[in-house]
């Protein structure tokens, strides 16, 4: 029987060893710059020619190569297993870095999590690699279908799985719902466990643990600016256009947050001016190419707390970071409303009809609540920010 890849198994073969290639690459470099790899465990396959088939007929497609590389996409499958949440984040910022690398599809079922318990982020990725397609592109496109999971979660999973697919399991109920509970405890271990890590970074560079925003399109750049900001100490979201920009800051909470200003989709200027009129004030460092004094004024009238023009000195960014997250708590109105409540910092008072004091401890959690609304806080950071 010819293979249901057709004579496209060469260009499929060399399509994995592409993206492996680059995924190793990646956890080297961190190894390298932050003395911890990227990830635990690296698991890929392509998919057997016997489960492609039996694939096709569950979702009545004919056993063609066009079915099993163009209509299925996890003909390339891939695993990284990672020691820790923040590291399954971080992988994903790098795979929608890279070039010739599309992300057609994309699940978070750790903070969306299944019914059952299954936790884990599921990617599609589109690549482009330099051989014909089944279409016949060339350059073409290939797919990979990608699962990141903490040990935790893939442990979890792996049992899952033979509970599915086994027969004639006695107590089949039982097993279920003590599957759902392991589910649970394991993910409040991941949350502890990471919660812990930043600890203890935190203590290793002296001081508690700075989350930073970085908006950057030049992907080099923002690749190199990420790499020296994490080994100085901070944590770092990526995101490489101004909408994107906007949304993480609007459900994410950040020390600081850092915007080239010609992006795509909106430009920095643009993207800081909806965050501050959505009562955000987290502190604002522009970075651009143009030195006339107008694009500053522009950037500093949109509410920019700092500005650096390119080409700048990374000791000079890295210093107006710790000026800007030294004074942070200035950025923080010392009155704060949410609905009919508010919160009288200075006189550590919240009233709602009624009024009651607070301890020092109760109002920076009530301040660091109510300057977040609608975002999602980790343990991590409550500690971080009130302890």
């Amino acid at each position: 029987m010819d293979s249901i890849y057709g004579s496209y198994g060469p260009a499929l073969d060399a399509t994995l060893n592409d993206i492996i290639g680059r995924i190793q690459a990646y956890s080297d470099d961190m190894k390298k710059k932050t003395g911890e790899a990227a990830y635990e465990h690296l698991i890929y396959r392509i998919k057997s020619e016997n489960s492609m088939r039996e694939k096709c007929d569950r979702k009545g497609l004919p056993q063609t190569a066009y079915s099993a590389l163009h209509d299925i996409r996890d003909a390339i499958g891939i695993r990284i297993v990672c020691c820790f949440l923040d590291d399954i984040y971080r992988a994903i910022d790098f795979l929608k870095s890279l070039d010739g690398v599309r992300i057609v599809e994309e699940k978070d079922y750790i903070r969306h999590v299944k019914p059952n318990g299954y936790r884990s982020y599921h990617v599609i990725l589109e690549l482009e690699e330099p051989y014909e397609d089944v279409t016949g592109a060339n350059p073409g496109h290939f797919y990979a279908e990608v699962q990141l999971r903490t040990i935790a979660m893939d442990s979890w999973a792996s049992l899952e799985h033979q509970m599915k697919y086994k027969h004639d399991i006695k107590n089949p109920e039982l097993i279920v719902r003590e599957l759902k509970r392991c589910a649970d405890e394991l993910a409040s271990c991941d949350v502890s466990m990471q919660t812990i890590r930043n600890l203890i970074h935190a203590q290793e560079y002296g001081g508690i643990v700075m989350r930073l925003l970085l908006a950057e399109d030049e992907k080099e750049m923002s690749a190199a600016l990420v790499a020296i900001l994490t080994h100085s100490g901070y944590e770092v979201d990526a995101v490489y256009d101004g909408q994107a920009a906007v949304d993480k800051a609007l459900s994410q909470s950040y020390d600081c947050m850092i915007f080239d200003i010609m992006m795509p989709k909106k430009d920095g200027v643009q993207a800081l001016k909806e965050i501050r009129e959505k009562g955000d004030m987290t502190p604002v460092i522009m970075l651009t190419a143009k030195a006339e004094i107008d694009d500053r004024i522009t950037g500093l009238d949109a509410g920019a707390d700092d500005y650096l023009t390119k080409p700048f000195a990374m000791g000079e960014l890295l210093a107006r970071l710790r000026s800007l997250t030294r004074r942070s708590t200035a950025f923080t109105p010392s009155k704060l409303t949410v609905g009919n409540v508010e919160l009288d910092v200075e006189e550590q008072e919240l009233a709602c009809r009624n009024s009651i004091r607070l301890a020092n401890k109760e109002t920076k959690l009530m301040r660091f609540f109510m300057a977040n609304i609608g975002k999602t806080l980790s343990t991590a950071q409550i500690f971080d920010n009130v302890w």
